[in-house]
């Protein structure tokens, strides 16, 4: 379960956390899957008007993406993304882009917080070989590294663990995970008290999850969730022990915050056009979702598709510098508007 390279605008699926997902077929039957939205658009529908936090996420200062584009487009992008009015801008950085292009990052940082967002910094590493004990390594460093100098508002100490397992080639146990989550908790409250520490995880990790519901000094406990399976538990090709709403509801009772941290139709989205329809329901959908499970955050993951539908980069960043805004990024922009806090 990778995500590899720099894909513009459609698909930018860089190096990112994902939710394991038995085929893209259950996505691209079409009929069917538009039949599933429509029904939980109605199903699911909240009532009154609940609110929640929404983010988003700024892929192109994130990950090795980062190091690939450049300060204008960051800023761009960002301008962006302020449009939808979302009060939290998530960004997943590696020490090494962060300290070659430090200045760089700053700026992009600064304004983040100067135009009155809040921000949420997950860690990264380089791809590469490591144990687990010289990731527990890399993690301090970082935090005094980059963390500390960031002083973002929320941290995410590990975004889907298995998923980092796969990229560095290394096993560990839930209980170790857990042990690492408490320690480099515990050791950002140290250095900064009013910050807030994060993990998220897929549906393949929710023993993890409820493993870290018991870390007095964590706050936030994060699901991905990429398409329907794993929170329909009616779907023929349910495979796995519960779905995700049943460790939602339980975190929540363990006094931690839940969030959608990421979410697409897709975690291996395509560049056809032909999907809008179907983003924009699954946008509204998963919201309906996170406010019927008392989620105090929900932040869509494939932001590029906000501007354009393409793989190209010479196309995304013409359609970016002529402010083009597709369906998508609509439909997130009044969601946003209704139930925003």
């Amino acid at each position: 379960m990778r995500k590899n390279g720099l894909i513009i605008g459609a698909a930018i699926a860089a190096g990112l956390g994902l939710l394991w997902l038995l085929s893209r077929r259950d996505v691209t039957t079409n009929n069917e899957y538009m039949k599933w939205l429509d029904q939980k658009l109605i199903e699911w529908k909240p009532i009154g008007i609940p609110k929640i936090s929404c983010g988003t996420y700024h892929v192109f200062a994130s990950d090795n993406i980062f190091v690939k584009s450049n300060e204008a487009v960051d800023i761009k992008f960002l301008e962006m993304l302020e449009e939808t009015n979302a009060n939290l801008v998530v960004l997943y950085i590696r020490p090494d882009e962060f300290t070659t292009q430090k200045t760089r990052y700053m700026r992009l940082i600064n304004k983040i917080k100067s135009d009155g967002k809040e921000l949420f910094v997950g860690i990264r590493f380089n791809d590469g070989p490591l144990s687990f004990s010289e990731y527990d390594t890399l993690t301090q460093q970082y935090i005094y590294n980059v963390i500390d100098v960031i002083k973002p508002d929320y941290f995410g100490i590990v975004i889907e663990p298995t998923t980092m397992e796969d990229w560095h080639k290394f096993n560990a146990t839930d209980e170790q995970w857990a042990q690492y989550i408490q320690k480099y908790s515990d050791l950002s409250k140290r250095l900064n008290p009013g910050i807030k520490t994060a993990v998220a995880g897929h549906k393949k990790e929710l023993n993890f999850l409820r493993l870290c519901a018991d870390i007095p000094s964590l706050d936030i406990i994060g699901f991905n969730i990429y398409d329907r399976l794993g929170i329909d538990q009616n779907l023929d090709k349910y495979t796995v022990a519960e779905d995700c709403s049943i460790a939602i509801d339980y975190i929540n009772t363990k006094g931690k915050e839940t969030w959608i941290l990421e979410t697409w139709t897709s975690y291996k989205p395509t560049n056809d056009p032909s999907m809008i329809p179907y983003d924009v329901k699954w946008i509204r959908v998963m919201i309906y979702y996170a406010m019927n499970h008392n989620m105090k955050m929900y932040v869509p993951f494939f932001t590029g598709k906000f501007i354009v539908y393409t793989d190209n980069q010479s196309d995304f960043e013409t359609a970016l510098y002529s402010n083009v805004r597709t369906p998508v990024f609509t439909e997130f922009q009044n969601i946003v508007m209704e139930y925003q806090l």
